[in-house]
């Protein structure tokens, strides 16, 4: 069995996976916080998390990023401060130099995301968790004549386990939902699709009705 929290805060998000049977392989999409609440904090109260008494940290099995705005990864830091994250998969279709370029001040969460990206390199040997994980993300050549536009790169992930599937889009906009339709493993997962997050926290613009030519869930969550 795999719990699935989706964690209220506010204008971000932050998902985490935890399938009960290896929990070594717990998963958190997006890491968002509010000045109230650390998700992070939740989960360890709940011992959803292995501790390491050398490190002393909790082991997080791997964060994946789908946005490069402060709303998907604000809490970053204090997560880092409280657990070792062995693996991430973040988009990687722009450098640290353009996150940098296109954001009005270096946080201490941004200077996060930009380490992560300079020192996550290498692949994570034996790696095997019971589900399966997919990613994808269009890149600037995509959109030629326009600036950078963090929404339109979002990391579009599918997570299936026991033969249920979630796709979470992060922040995709309509245009960049046309683009990825063209891709047929894309519209091979949206058919099987059960739950389906909102695009662009249910924001208008991200909503495209092609993807529901092929996706047919059970329930849209916003």
């Amino acid at each position: 069995m795999m719990d699935i929290f989706i964690f209220d805060v506010e204008l971000g998000q932050c998902i985490f996976f935890y399938p009960r049977n290896h929990h070594d392989y717990a998963l958190m999409v997006d890491c968002g916080n509010t000045q109230q609440f650390e998700p992070i904090d939740f989960l360890i109260e709940k011992r959803f998390l292995s501790y390491d008494s050398n490190r002393r940290k909790y082991i997080l099995s791997n964060l994946t990023v789908t946005n490069y705005d402060h709303d998907h990864f604000s809490g970053l830091p204090y997560l880092r401060s409280r657990t070792h994250i062995k693996s991430v998969k973040f988009p990687r279709n722009l450098t640290c130099a353009e996150i940098k370029s296109i954001k009005p001040e270096e946080t201490s969460a941004l200077k996060e995301v930009t380490n992560i990206i300079d020192t996550y390199t290498t692949d994570v040997a034996d790696y095997n968790p019971p589900y399966q994980k997919h990613c994808y993300y269009l890149n600037k050549s995509h959109f030629p004549n326009e600036p950078i536009n963090t929404n339109k790169l979002s990391q579009l992930v599918f997570l299936t386990y026991n033969g249920t599937r979630i796709c979470i889009p992060g922040d995709l906009d309509s245009t960049a939902w046309g683009k990825h339709l063209q891709d047929t493993n894309i519209c091979t997962l949206l058919r099987g699709t059960d739950i389906f997050i909102a695009s662009h926290h249910g924001r208008e613009d991200g909503y495209n009705e092609q993807v529901f030519n092929y996706c047919k869930p059970e329930c849209v969550i916003l």
